[in-house]
């Protein structure tokens, strides 16, 4: 038997016959010999198993980026899908830059985003919104100039670049450098020319073909 949850106990009870022994010096008399034995261990599993998303925790993972606190904190508080549904249509309403269309763009194109980068970028243990390249495709959408390539002077370092061409105010190329290697298992952050994103210095080593992105 065995229990469910974030740790399991496995319950075991066993039962063997050994057959017979002599129970007298001239083996007149035998008994029968039983053996009975309880175990108690934990199992576990070498393959990571994700519990699947409710509909609030893939909401939240996928509109935390453009939402305000304050939907947030509606959110947490819905427990129907009724509720869930007049909650999103209210949240979409609210940006829909075409109010007099039929179909409401904005909200289709966030939620292409959103697709492509659970399908890009999605891992066991995570879902690909949830990163940082996700994060980035959420926000600024598919990026114009894309190119990867591994360090000159690590090839367990690899590197990707995402340029957004005059789609990012007040900045004409925005680049960011994504970093991947043995030791990481989703794709980090390291380098970005958009002033209020994360960024480092740029990185030594980086494939010809991306230096010119960098200032």
């Amino acid at each position: 038997m065995r229990t469910l949850g974030s740790l399991n106990f496995e319950y075991r009870l066993a039962g063997e016959w050994r057959g017979t022994a002599s129970d007298s010096i001239d083996g007149s008399r035998t008994r029968v010999l039983w053996w009975v034995g309880a175990e108690v261990g934990i199992a576990f599993s070498l393959v990571s198993e994700r519990r699947p998303l409710s509909r609030k925790d893939s909401l939240h993972a996928s509109l935390h980026y453009i939402a305000t606190s304050e939907e947030m904190d509606e959110l947490d508080q819905i427990t129907s899908d009724a509720k869930f549904d007049q909650w999103l249509d209210r949240f979409w309403r609210i940006r829909d830059l075409t109010p007099n269309a039929k179909l409401n763009e904005a909200r289709l194109e966030y939620e292409r985003r959103v697709e492509t980068a659970n399908r890009m970028f999605s891992t066991p243990k995570r879902l690909g919104i949830l990163t940082d390249p996700g994060r980035v495709m959420a926000i600024y959408g598919l990026p114009d100039i894309q190119d990867k390539g591994y360090s000159l002077y690590d090839t367990r370092v690899q590197y990707m670049l995402w340029v957004y061409s005059g789609r990012v105010r007040d900045v004409s190329f925005a680049t960011f450098i994504f970093e991947l290697s043995n030791y990481k298992t989703d794709w980090e952050q390291i380098y970005s020319t958009v002033p209020g994103e994360l960024t480092g210095s740029a990185p030594q080593g980086l494939p010809v073909t991306m230096v010119k992105w960098v200032q």
